[in-house]
Order: C-alpha cells, then structure tokens, then sequence
C-alpha cells in the first residue's frame, strides 16, 4: 500500500537525498505528482487502471454523455463514430442521438490502489522529472533516467495476465 508521501520519498532516496514526513514539505514534487502521474497512468495503459462504464446522457443537451470522475483518457467505446471531449466531464457527439454509450478508459487510481511495480515505475519518474531541480547534478539525471528505463521494464513485466502494455505498439 502506497501513498503520495511514500512514492515521494522513495523518489528522493533513489537521487541520495533525505525524506520528509510530510508532503508539503517537498515542493518540487508535490507540484509535479499529479502530472506525472497521469502521464504514467495513460503511457502505461495497465489493466490495474482500466476501467468500463455505462455513460450517463447530460441532462441538459442529449448529444452529450458524463463521463466518470476518475476519467483521464478513452481507450474504447461503444460508439464507433466522431466525438469531441467537451471540458474535463463531457463528451459530445454531434448530430447523434444514440440512446446510451458504453466506454472503457484509463483511470485516476488512489495511491492505496497501486500495485507495488507502479508506485515504483511513479517514483522514478517523478525523480526523473526532478532529478536536476533537487540535485543540481548533471551525473543524477542520467542515473534517474536509467533508473526510469529499468523500472519500466519491470513493471511491463509484472502487472498479472498481461504482457506489457495495454497499448498496441508496447511503446512509450
């Protein structure tokens, strides 16, 4: 079980640096955490973060459906023809009045929900990101991205009952 604070420091120990007991106190990372994250999430494309939902029409305007709180991007969906992501909480579909929609996309996970090979792919990334800013060494930033390539070829081998990524091109 994971969580922001943990995933931090763990980035921090892996550049040689000390950790903190509470998140605010690391400023670079905690501005940097929920960015990195998603990137991971929708990169990874991991079945721990998919999800599948029946979408609920809007009920202001019948060509758009909600989309749900955790949505961070679509992989499928039931409807086959163009859409446009209206704002952070809608999709719209033009001149279509289709009854129901039915997605599958990649979710916001909590931390406690991360299997231990993510919050370990995430703490090396947000090293990665900061490696510069917190240690001003050159040497920590090819380390940390080292460090980065390593735990992505562990986590593309140890989610279960998948090989790789979800994404076609297994590819970052």
């Amino acid at each position: 079980m994971s969580s922001k604070l943990t995933i931090c420091n763990m980035a921090l120990i892996s550049l040689g640096l000390e950790v903190y007991t509470n998140i605010n106190d690391i400023e670079i990372l905690k501005d940097i955490y929920n960015q990195v994250l998603e990137n991971e999430l929708i990169r990874g494309g991991f079945y721990f973060s998919i999800k599948e939902a029946d979408l609920l029409k809007d009920i202001k305007d019948d060509s758009k459906f909600v989309m749900p709180v955790d949505f961070l991007s679509l992989v499928d969906s039931s409807y086959k023809g163009d859409y446009i992501k209206d704002g952070a909480d809608r999709f719209f579909i033009p001149y279509c009045k289709i009854a129901d929609m039915s997605i599958k996309y990649i979710a916001r996970i909590d931390e406690e929900d991360f299997p231990i090979f993510f919050a370990e792919l995430l703490s090396a990334s947000l090293a990665r990101e900061a490696a510069y800013s917190l240690t001003k060494d050159t040497n920590m930033i090819q380390y940390a991205n080292s460090l980065y390539i390593q735990k992505v070829a562990n986590a593309r081998n140890s989610e279960p009952h998948q090989k790789g990524y979800f994404y076609k091109d297994n590819n970052f």
